[in-house]
């Protein structure tokens, strides 16, 4: 497991085209913050239409504060 990584739902990835493996940027949409993560992908931890960011990678995205 990547530890800047990020895990889409399968289905989601193969729509947006990317693969276990990959890297591609993440960006959060509230601080415009963005990060490069690896793609480990899932059809079972997380549901359609959410990407899962592991959490050594949140502090490059998220703004300073506790998490909402």
């Amino acid at each position: 497991m990547a530890v800047n990584g990020s895990l889409p739902y399968s289905t989601d990835a193969k729509e947006i085209q990317i693969c276990d493996g990959d890297c591609f940027e993440v960006t959060d949409k509230v601080t415009g913050k963005t990060a490069q993560a690896h793609v480990d992908t899932t059809s079972s931890l997380i549901g359609p239409g959410v990407i899962g960011v592991y959490r050594p990678l949140t502090p490059r995205l998220r703004r300073p504060g506790p998490c909402r």
